[in-house]
């Protein structure tokens, strides 16, 4: 029989299952840490399945039980006979080494997933109808899950959960009430969340014109004060060059409408200069093109958690301008419920907050309280299930134009909440400056 092409090691495969005739400690520990799967030979994965079957059925594991099963289920000559069968439950005189066995049969089960993944990729890419954004989400996720392979989860001890509770308490005890997650730079959203968290999905909606583009950016600048990891920001509708000048209007507290004419005094240009040095201090990176899937976004997503210090926050300007594949065509809930599903999936995956802001339906015009509630989110789907925290931005006087020159009252109505309570925020917003500020109170230092 020709053995050579793909890794693998025949005398490893066999000692591995020779180790777990000579303790039960070893039966144990192969039996819960290994798979048919993972063996070259078919041979030794019958073998294996065998011994497996009868440990989890809690029946002897022995010679004889072994060969009785094997001849019962008609494997004997499939697996080389009687002699074949001895020669690898002899094959050694001790089980102290059953560890080092796993290790070398893990290894070269890995190289030859890794094979098959590359094959796959291959073959993928050579289609005729290939679609390049799908093609390349699953070459990564391939890759991505064989990077994996050897990671398992072990029982943790009571003390052991107690220490890392301990410890956690300690840290926050130390922080003395401060935002542990990521910032927001708004006070009273930052006290509510304690700061947006890994693996959550944030849903900002609003409708037109009211801000929720300004308000992601506000966030997006609060953010890259805060952390060096990089932040994605995906623009589907507005170009990366518009966005940067809100910001620099934000920051800099420079009218929107002097940055878009160019009439700007030497005090505007100051601050200008002053906000581009603090936003080239930054990781935050921009995609601005149209007709992004879910899955593109995830990838790119992925690659740029391996850039720098990772991946510390994605913002998507917004859901429902998203691409969905062909499989829900004709159903744009669907579409938009797996696109959510997507999003949320990418932030458990990536360990990151993902912020996606969504349009209100247009039926919260025709009721007679404008207060936006769960159901008024657009082709809303899944949105609001997968969602951990779903928050909508209201203007209290929706009749009254937003004034450029004074800052009015917008509200941030927190309609879900997984781990903590729902709110209203008061905020005010400063329309000429892009800007999102939090309503002062009595003590508060950090309010502007």
């Amino acid at each position: 029989m020709n053995h050579n092409g793909l890794p693998h090691n025949l005398e490893a495969e066999k000692a591995l299952i020779g180790s777990v005739f000579w303790s039960y400690a070893s039966l144990q520990k192969v039996c819960e840490e290994i798979s048919g799967e993972v063996f070259y030979l078919d041979a030794h994965s019958k073998i294996f399945e065998v011994i497996k079957s009868l440990y989890q059925d809690k029946k002897p594991v022995d010679v004889g039980t072994v060969t009785s099963e094997i001849i019962n289920r008609g494997f004997l000559l499939q697996i080389g006979g009687v002699e074949y069968l001895n020669s690898v439950i002899e094959s050694v005189a001790t089980g102290a080494n059953v560890s080092y066995y796993i290790d070398i049969v893990l290894e070269k089960f890995t190289l030859r997933r890794m094979i098959e993944a590359a094959t796959a990729i291959i073959t993928s890419a050579n289609q005729a109808d290939v679609k390049v954004g799908e093609a390349v989400e699953k070459a990564e996720k391939s890759i991505l899950n064989i990077s994996k392979l050897r990671k398992t989860s072990e029982f943790r001890t009571v003390q052991e959960v107690l220490d890392k509770a301990q410890s956690d308490l300690e840290s926050l005890a130390k922080n003395k009430g401060r935002v542990t997650g990521l910032t927001t730079g708004l006070i009273d959203l930052d006290n509510l969340t304690n700061g947006f968290s890994p693996t959550q999905l944030i849903i900002v909606a609003a409708r037109p014109a009211v801000g929720k583009t300004a308000f992601a950016l506000n966030i997006v600048c609060a953010a890259a004060k805060s952390t060096k990891k990089n932040i994605a920001v995906f623009s589907l509708e507005m170009p990366a060059e518009q966005l940067i000048m809100r910001m620099i209007s934000s920051l800099g507290q420079v009218d929107n409408k002097k940055l878009q004419t160019g009439r700007l005094e030497n005090e505007d240009w100051r601050r200008i200069n002053e906000a581009i040095s603090q936003l080239a201090d930054t990781n935050i990176f921009f995609h601005d093109a149209g007709g992004v899937t879910a899955s593109e976004i995830k990838a790119k997503c992925r690659r740029l958690s391996t850039q720098g210090e990772g991946l510390g926050l994605v913002i998507i300007d917004y859901l429902q301008l998203i691409d969905s594949s062909s499989k829900y065509s004709g159903s744009r809930q669907q579409e938009v419920s797996e696109i959510s599903r997507s999003l949320k999936t990418m932030a458990l995956e990536l360990e990151v907050p993902v912020i996606a802001l969504s349009q209100l339906s247009r039926s919260v015009e025709k009721r007679e309280d404008k207060k936006p509630v769960l159901s008024d989110l657009r082709e809303s789907g899944s949105i609001e299930q997968d969602a951990d925290i779903v928050a909508a931005l209201h203007a209290p006087d929706v009749e009254a134009p937003i004034d450029d020159n004074l800052p009015v009252p917008i509200q941030l109505i927190i309609l879900k909440h997984r781990n903590g309570p729902i709110a209203t925020i008061d905020m005010l917003f400063k329309k000429k400056t892009s800007t999102f500020l939090s309503i002062k109170r009595d003590g508060d230092k950090n309010a502007k």
